[in-house]
């Protein structure tokens, strides 16, 4: 049997199970009876009389769309009568004849077909087609349509079975593009469970069917196979309803092979608790947040950038941010807003962000003596190839929890600062700015890195060299490592845009960092940079750093006060070693990142005695290390 046919047969070995053909037949009749027995025909109704209410599909809806349809009305005009462009609205039957008034057409006349009209303040719930309805009401206005109609198909419900025929009615796509990953994602897990606590088997197949219907796409498989701690740290944002337009499937099994799972969930944990922080922990407002409304809030800073904060501002006043709150919960919510300090995370922004973990995390391979296999990441087998505790100074989970952490803290900030250095250019490489005085910066940037950049080599061993002295068992020959141990150039600050007032656009606050800011995203990330945290404007430098720490503030959380650390500070006193005590004052829990900072004391060893402004050197504990080889540099 060929591997290709056993890769297939495994593949559907994974698929949830499929219902008995009688089940289904069965559930369909019965839904289709019950269809039947609502509808009360095709009638003209006044387009500014449909409302979709605040359903969940609603939220997630990319505005893109609407902006294909309205190209394709202008182009073939309005089919209001073709059925498939038909509205299904629903109404209660005690508003039937009362509320809602069958009688003869105003609107049009030639259509052998009723007109609704309906009491005042009273709106038809319509189920579907809402980016069509938004494309013709764009169209309509355009057209200077004073009272534009529409066909609706009519069902007058009562309460049995009344949540199975909305749901489908809802969710059906006759003229739509195919649903987005985001809202395939959702209602997957919505009907599986996760959301109300109740499994609907029957809708959840339909969305399964949507999401493998596509020849080739291997979308169900990764979504089946994403690990179960990557898997509950996407379900935590379910509720976060306007988030999951930037949800995309096919990018899950890279995150499942990068493994990098703690600084992936760290990142989503971040952006839930950014938005939780927005309706202070409020379930009900969280769920109302649209997706336009989180495309607006995207990367912005509103503390700190006075254009973004002026430019919310305006879309606040006009209602078109949070268009689903009342004014009073949009004030609430707005007062949050304005104290957001760093560029707020989204779902788009992640999977922008994680092309940059994923240059990192090939450097950080290198410190690896076998690659991570099966549920173990980066980061875990790194700690088993840590050999720097010493028993009987502090507990081992004491140790784990700080020093450790620590460390790694360190390693991924070299691993980033110094990404596309230490991997091949073929593979990654950074971004090219789009403006013609950018470009001309990039250009002149890379000519003098050409002159005076430091060899890739030289980085690879300096690389080593750290995690060595960290006691981490590395690759290479010690002999090699000593040999070629030297200081690396300091990094002068600076920071990009140039000018002290200049910020970095928002579409350049996610993803890959550019070839025009190479020295100041190099500078953000050295140790000096991230203990002095400058927040004065919205920066290339400022960027670099928001990312790297919402991927890694795990490892940086605050250290408690411990016995067992004053024990350490004993051992080194006995020891003679130059240990600048303010250096290595406990770190307490933070309230906000600017406190989450590696932990760097000044050492006196061969090279004679230099503080961190001087020569970024590598965190040590005390009793961790012994100073007779040369100290690494972590610039």
């Amino acid at each position: 049997m060929s591997r290709r046919s056993t890769r297939t047969r495994r593949r559907q070995s994974k698929r949830i199970n499929t219902p008995e053909q009688a089940d289904v037949e069965l559930e369909e009749r019965k839904s289709l009876d019950y269809r039947d027995s609502c509808f009360k025909g095709h009638f003209i109704v006044h387009l500014c009389d449909l409302d979709f209410g605040q359903n969940g599909n609603r939220l997630i809806y990319d505005e893109d769309n609407i902006s294909r349809l309205t190209n394709i009305l202008k182009i073939q005009g309005c089919l209001r009568l073709s059925r498939q462009f038909h509205v299904p609205v629903v109404v209660d039957a005690g508003d039937w004849g009362s509320n809602v008034i069958p009688q003869e057409p105003t609107l049009v006349t030639g259509l052998r077909m009723s007109q609704l009209e309906t009491s005042l303040n009273y709106s038809l719930f319509a189920l579907d087609h809402e980016s069509v309805i938004a494309a013709a009401r764009n169209r309509f206005k355009e057209l200077e349509i004073e009272d534009p109609w529409w066909v609706a198909d009519v069902y007058v419900i009562e309460a049995t079975l009344r949540n199975e025929l909305l749901r489908n009615l809802q969710e059906s796509y006759p003229n739509d593009q195919r649903p987005s990953d985001g809202r395939i994602y959702r209602n997957i897990r919505y009907y599986q469970g996760c959301l109300a606590g109740i499994r609907n088997q029957t809708a959840e197949q339909y969305w399964w069917a949507l999401l493998e219907s596509e020849p080739g796409s291997r979308k169900g498989d990764y979504l089946r196979t994403l690990p179960e701690n990557l898997r509950s740290a996407f379900d935590a944002l379910l509720p976060i309803t306007g988030i999951w337009a930037g949800m995309s499937i096919g990018v899950l099994h890279k995150l499942k092979a990068m493994k990098c799972d703690e600084p992936i969930v760290c990142y989503l944990e971040h952006i839930r608790s950014t938005f939780n922080r927005l309706v202070d922990h409020d379930d009900n407002l969280i769920s109302l947040i649209d997706a336009a409304s989180v495309k607006m809030l995207k990367s912005k800073v509103p503390r700190i950038s006075s254009s973004d904060l002026s430019d919310l501002e305006m879309k606040k006043e006009s209602k078109t941010l949070f268009p689903f709150l009342d004014d009073h919960q949009r004030d609430l919510i707005w007062e949050r807003l304005i104290e957001i300090e760093y560029p707020i995370p989204t779902l788009e922004t992640f999977f922008q962000d994680i092309l940059y973990l994923d240059v990192g995390q090939c450097v950080m391979r290198q410190l690896c003596l076998a690659p991570p296999k099966g549920k173990s990441t980066i980061d875990k087998v790194l700690r088993s190839q840590n050999n720097g505790f010493v028993a009987g100074l502090i507990s081992r989970s004491y140790w784990e929890q700080t020093v450790q952490n620590e460390q790694l803290h360190d390693l991924w900030r070299f691993s980033l600062q110094y990404a596309f250095e230490l991997t091949p250019k073929k593979d990654h490489h950074r971004r090219v700015p789009r403006k013609s005085k950018d470009k001309e910066r990039a250009f002149s940037m890379s000519v003098s890195e050409e002159i005076n950049g430091v060899p890739s080599l030289l980085l690879l061993r300096h690389f080593l060299m750290l995690a060595r002295n960290y006691a981490f068992e590395v690759p290479g020959s010690e002999i090699d490592l000593v040999s070629e141990a030297r200081d690396l150039p300091r990094l002068l600050p600076c920071d990009f845009p140039p000018g002290d007032e200049d910020e970095v656009e928002t579409e350049r606050r996610s993803g890959k960092p550019f070839t025009d800011s190479v020295q100041a995203d190099r500078f953000a990330l050295s140790r000096e940079s991230l203990r002095v945290w400058d927040s004065r404007r919205v920066s290339a430098g400022f960027v670099r750093r928001s990312v790297f720490r919402a991927f890694f503030s795990y490892l940086n959380s605050g250290i408690a006060e411990s016995p067992e650390f004053n024990l350490s500070m004993e051992f080194s006193e006995e020891n003679n070693l130059a240990v600048d005590s303010n250096e290595l004052e406990p770190m307490r829990s933070p309230s906000s990142w600017q406190n989450m900072v590696p932990l760097s004391p000044s050492f006196t060893g061969d090279y004679g005695s230099f503080s961190i402004a001087e020569h970024s050197q590598p965190f040590h504990y005390p009793h961790l290390t012994s100073y007779s080889q040369p100290v690494a540099q972590s610039t």
